[in-house]
C-alpha cells in the first residue's frame, strides 16, 4: 500500500510516513477490540459484506451484528482520536 502511495503524483515520503503511522494506529486499535466486533468490522469494511452476510458468517443474530459494528466503530473513533 505504501508503494502505491509513493507512485501517485504528488505523493512523497511525508505522505507515505503519515499513512504508515495511521495504519499502525488503526491496527493497534483493531487488535484492542474483542474478536466479534473486530470480525464484524473487517467483514463489513474490508470484504464489503452486508449486515445479513456478516450475521450468517458469524452465526449471530442480525441485531447483535449491527450492535457489534456500531460499538466497534465508536471504539475505533475514540482510539484513533
Amino acid at each position: 500500500m505504501l508503494d502505491r502511495l509513493a507512485q501517485e503524483p504528488g505523493a512523497g515520503p511525508e505522505e507515505a510516513f503519515v499513512l504508515g503511522e495511521d495504519l499502525g494506529r488503526l491496527r493497534d486499535c483493531l487488535v484492542g477490540l474483542d474478536a466479534s466486533k473486530r470480525a464484524s468490522i473487517l467483514y463489513a469494511y474490508v470484504d464489503g459484506c452486508s449486515h445479513n452476510e456478516i450475521a450468517e458468517r458469524l452465526r449471530s443474530p442480525l441485531g447483535t451484528v449491527k450492535a457489534w459494528i456500531k460499538r466497534g466503530m465508536n471504539a475505533l473513533r475514540e482510539c484513533m482520536g
